[in-house]
């Protein structure tokens, strides 16, 4: 292991791991032969889909060999196990404190995915990506409460429900 990427939520080594690994804000790149860091804001945090495979691919193009996150899910996971990337789990620790882990060999790698499809929820500000809701509103001037998310459309178009 040389090069360890760290899913952070500030810009130095003081920083927590960010338990969103597609949407986390930063990524700080540990060379630990090196003994140097990097870091870069995540160019997929605001992708509207797929942030989690843009991650991935950003950083095996950085040359990493070991990704540290809070949660992966199925479809980032898949391309960083196609890269040959490890994935470790860890969470409620500094970027330092998981630097000491990855040099005493103490990181613990995942298996599989440890995180649902669209776990981070969305673009920050813009609510959920996917999901149900409590629907659109199709009312004209009385404001209406919404006719269902699911795809159902609104039976009475104009009226609104007050």
């Amino acid at each position: 292991m040389k090069k360890i990427a760290i899913s952070a939520e500030g810009k130095d080594l003081t920083a927590r791991v960010d338990p969103h690994f597609g949407r986390a804000a930063y990524f700080i790149i540990y060379d630990l032969e090196t003994d140097s860091w990097e870091v870069f804001e995540n160019p997929a945090a605001t992708e509207a889909r797929g942030a989690g495979i843009a991650a991935a691919t950003f950083l095996a193009e950085k040359g990493v060999d070991v990704i540290v996150t809070g949660h992966c899910g199925p479809k980032a996971f898949s391309v960083l196990k196609a890269a040959g990337i490890k994935v470790a789990n860890v969470s409620g620790k500094t970027v330092a404190e998981v630097v000491t882990l990855a040099r005493e060999g103490k990181l613990e790698f995942l298996e599989a995915p440890n995180a649902d499809t669209h776990f981070g929820g969305g673009i920050p500000g813009l609510g959920k990506i996917m999901g149900g809701g409590t629907g659109r509103g199709c009312g004209g001037s009385g404001g209406g409460k919404g006719c269902g998310g699911k795809g159902r459309k609104c039976q009475k178009r104009g009226g609104g429900r007050s």
